[in-house]
């Protein structure tokens, strides 16, 4: 961590400015469609879509449903770019994915139920 900023360089300085930038509507636009090619993605039956569901679960309720950062390793490159876009606006907004997917909390409790993802329980045999 950086204690004093005057001593960034210009670049840093450029590159510090350039992350505190809000998205722009396109950027926020490209990421909604992000989510929804997600959602289609763990709505399907393809070898990947479990874990594309387990993903949305977790951005959507990370108490109840884990994600291993590992199955990104099994994503199409793809899908881990949709990740990441559906990930960097979810920071950003804060308003919750679960208001951008057609049906909303419902579809992701029914998603969940279809792949029989539970809440997520601690070795110490607690809900975590």
């Amino acid at each position: 961590m950086i204690e004093n900023r005057s001593e960034l360089s210009p670049a840093e300085r450029s590159a510090l400015i350039e992350e505190m930038r809000p998205m722009s509507p396109e950027e926020q636009a490209q990421s909604q469609a992000a989510l929804r090619r997600l959602f289609e993605q763990a709505s399907g039956f393809s070898s990947q879509a479990k874990d594309v569901a387990r993903f949305l679960l977790s951005l959507w309720d990370s108490e109840r449903f884990r994600f291993e950062l590992s199955a990104f390793r099994s994503f199409d490159r793809a899908i881990v770019r949709d990740c990441l876009a559906a990930l960097y606006w979810d920071s950003e907004v804060q308003a919750g994915i679960q208001k951008h997917i057609a049906g909303g909390a419902q579809a992701l409790e029914e998603l969940a139920a279809h792949w029989g993802l539970k809440v997520a329980v601690s070795p110490e045999g607690c809900a975590a």
